[in-house]
């Protein structure tokens, strides 16, 4: 599936969130063939204050206590990493 290859760790910690996935979908937007997905390892460091980790017992699943700027941010950072990599792969 589109996000099976999306592997985020949180404070060390791995974890599966439908926010952070879909923010690495949008910064890849428009760069991938449609049907491809990318293989992404994501590493983030946050205030433990702001991610609250007790939602499941496995402790895999997240909740953001600023999930609109933590989507901006992901989506935007993803943007700008793939930006030279975009810029220099365009035909001359």
């Amino acid at each position: 599936s589109a996000t099976s290859s999306i592997y985020t760790y949180i404070n060390g910690r791995y974890i599966r969130d439908r926010v952070v996935q879909h923010a690495v979908m949008e910064g890849y937007r428009n760069l991938l063939m449609k049907g491809r997905y990318p293989v992404v390892v994501l590493f983030l460091d946050l205030p433990p204050e702001l991610v609250d980790v007790n939602v499941h017992p496995t402790k895999h699943e997240v909740r953001f206590r600023e999930q609109n700027q933590v989507h901006g941010f992901i989506a935007s950072a993803v943007r700008n990493a793939l930006r030279p990599a975009v810029s220099t792969t365009e035909p001359q």
